[in-house]
């Protein structure tokens, strides 16, 4: 009786094992995926490559564009940027199709040498984008910016005022401040939305 026993319970064992296994191997996990854009919408800058993916994909891959003035596309995915706007790029596998909206920024600031008046103040813009802009100057004690761009003049001397675009890069606008003008310089360069970057 007890060998009985011993050996029903080493078969319990060996039967447990078993489905354990069996059911392992029919877990989810190795269910195949679905193929998918690693992105459906973004915004790109203009010149500046961007590599989209269709993940989990069998077999070729053929990308196209539906605007190629806006946005070309590489036979590996790809993406440039090549005049501001809009469009879809597309992802063809396995008789489906897969489409992500691009949008391509081009950011310029607003202007790029400034001359004022001590005390004055002059409001820098960096249009075309809308990413976070982070401002900062080299000489605050000369003229300071705050985190929306305005330009204060505290006293005479030059400086340089930087401009950072989010995934981009950096603006300069030259600075200089004077206690009286004795140029023709334009203090309000900076407010002319149509001012383009040099």
């Amino acid at each position: 009786m007890y060998h009985d026993s011993k050996v029903k319970k080493r078969l319990c064992l060996v039967i447990l094992t078993i489905l354990v296994m069996v059911i392992g191997l029919a877990s989810p996990v190795s269910a195949a995926r679905r193929p998918k854009l690693s992105a459906t919408s973004v915004k790109i800058f203009k010149n500046k490559p961007y590599n989209l993916k269709l993940k989990y994909a069998k077999g070729t891959v053929t990308w196209s564009s539906g605007n190629n003035a806006v946005v070309s596309v590489t036979p590996v995915g790809q993406l440039l940027g090549n005049a501001r706007g809009s469009t879809y790029v597309y992802a063809r596998n396995a008789g489906r199709t897969y489409r992500c909206k691009v949008v391509v920024e081009e950011p310029f600031i607003s202007g790029t040498n400034l001359e004022i008046i001590k005390g004055k103040t002059v409001q820098l813009r960096v249009y075309g984008t809308t990413r976070k802009v982070k401002w900062s100057s080299t000489g605050s004690s000369v003229a300071s910016v705050s985190s929306s761009g305005k330009v204060k003049a505290k006293k005479a001397g030059t400086c340089t005022i930087r401009a950072t675009v989010s995934g981009y890069g950096t603006f300069i606008c030259k600075v200089k401040v004077i206690n009286a003008y004795t140029s023709g310089a334009c203090q309000a360069e900076a407010d002319r939305p149509w001012h383009t970057k040099k």
